[in-house]
C-alpha cells in the first residue's frame, strides 16, 4: 500500500493562501490573495514574497506582475491534499514530480457534495475529472439538483470557457452532470525529465464540501 503524507489544507489571514496560476491571466488581485502583503500592490508583494516560492522559469528581475506565475509552495508527490470548508472555485495546488519519468496516478475522493480535479501538466489537461459526487442529489433531476445549479449559475467553466448555464454543451439543463462516486483514480504519463512540475485544480462551487486527492510520484 502506498504510504502518504496527509497536509490538511488550512488557510489563515497570513502567509500562503493557495498559488499563482500557471497562466498568463492572473491579475494582482490573485498575487495579493496568494501573498498576503502589507499594503496591496505589487512593490509590497515582492518584498513580502517568499524567495524560495517563485518558480524559476519565470521569476525574472522580480520586477513586473508576470514573475508571480506559478508562484507558490509545491507540495511533494505522493503527499494526500485534503479540505473541507466553503466554496472553491478553483483550489490550486502546486506539486513537484522531479525529474523521473513514468506513469502519475491520481486518486481524487470528492465525497457527496460535487467536486471537479483538473490536472495540469506542461500547461496542457492531463487529468480531467468532471464533477463526482452523490449523483442523486446533484446529477440531473436529483433531489438537490436546484442547489448545484445556483452554486455554478453565472461561472465560467475552466475547460470550455463558457458561462453557466451552457446549453451547447449541457443540454440537459445547462449545467454539468454528476457521477456517482466517493472515490476514484486517474493517471498520466510523464515522458520526460521535465517540467518537473504539475498542478492541480479543484472546483468546487458548494459551501460545506469535502475533498482530498494525492498526486503519486512516477513510477
Amino acid at each position: 500500500m502506498k504510504g502518504k503524507l496527509t497536509i490538511l489544507l488550512l488557510f489563515v489571514c497570513a502567509g500562503l493562501f493557495g498559488q499563482v496560476p500557471d497562466t498568463e491571466t492572473f491579475d494582482l488581485d490573485t498575487v495579493v490573495d496568494v501573498v498576503v502583503p502589507t499594503t496591496n500592490d505589487l512593490v509590497c508583494c515582492f518584498s513580502d514574497a517568499i524567495a524560495d516560492y517563485f518558480d524559476p522559469d519565470y521569476e525574472g528581475s522580480k520586477d513586473r506582475l508576470s514573475n508571480f506565475r506559478n508562484y507558490g509552495d509545491f507540495e511533494e508527490c505522493d503527499a494526500e491534499s485534503e479540505y473541507s470548508g466553503g466554496e472553491k472555485y478553483p483550489e490550486i495546488v502546486n506539486y513537484s514530480l522531479g525529474s523521473n519519468t513514468g506513469t502519475v496516478n491520481f486518486d481524487f475522493e470528492p465525497q457527496d457534495i460535487p467536486d471537479r480535479f483538473i490536472v495540469y501538466y506542461d500547461e496542457n489537461v492531463v487529468i480531467e475529472t468532471g464533477y463526482w459526487g452523490d449523483s442523486s442529489k446533484y446529477d440531473y433531476e436529483g433531489l438537490y439538483r436546484s442547489y448545484f445549479k445556483d452554486a455554478l449559475e453565472g461561472r465560467t467553466d475552466p475547460i470550455t470557457g463558457t458561462t453557466y448555464p451552457d446549453f451547447t454543451n449541457f443540454p440537459d439543463d445547462g449545467y454539468p452532470r454528476v457521477t456517482d462516486g466517493y472515490s476514484s483514480s486517474d493517471s498520466f504519463t510523464k515522458s520526460s525529465a521535465t517540467p518537473t512540475n504539475a498542478t492541480v485544480e479543484v472546483y468546487a462551487p458548494m459551501s460545506g464540501t469535502a475533498w482530498s486527492f494525492t498526486l503519486y510520484c512516477p513510477e
